[in-house]
């Protein structure tokens, strides 16, 4: 063999060894990457499992906060339970004067100042009662109560 075909083969040799050694070293860095983004993604599905668990014992809301506010599946539950809509009913009429001119979120402003204050003996049991039973606050009772009550009057304040 002359002398060129030697270097030839020799460089050619230190290539391949080269780029053997590169793919190694290569390869080996993906397997400690892969390796790294394997544990960071378990980590992330668990911290996401641990949220869907949290919000899954979070209570559901028994009013909606669209606009205008809306009873929830369990806001409808709650009204039911303490017959609001019957109470609204009775309600309404008197309270009929002072919103018979005004726009809906006065009116909404009125059955909210009203279910704050001047519930009544019977309505206030029942609001209690119905605390108890959906494990609610007084406040969130009284916001199903609320928004019964300024639907009634929206409506009858509309029939006029």
């Amino acid at each position: 063999m002359t002398p060129i075909a030697v270097t030839a083969t020799l460089a050619l040799l230190g290539v391949l060894y080269w780029f053997a050694y590169w793919k190694g070293t290569v390869d080996e860095h993906r397997r400690t990457v892969d390796g790294h983004l394997s544990a960071f993604k378990a980590l992330l599905d668990e911290i996401r499992n641990d949220i869907k668990q949290i919000f899954q014992r979070l209570p559901d809301p028994a009013v909606s906060s669209a606009t205008p506010l809306q009873l929830t599946a369990l806001g409808e539950s709650m009204s039911e339970f303490m017959k609001a809509k019957n109470w609204a009913g009775e309600i309404a009429p008197q309270l009929l004067p002072q919103v018979i001119n005004k726009q809906p979120f006065e009116v909404d402003q009125v059955a909210q100042d009203y279910v704050k204050g001047e519930l009544g003996e019977e309505m206030d049991r029942q609001v209690a009662a119905c605390a108890y039973e959906y494990g609610r606050t007084r406040d969130r009772v009284l916001d199903v109560l609320h928004v019964v009550l300024r639907d009634e009057l929206l409506r009858l304040r509309d029939q006029q």
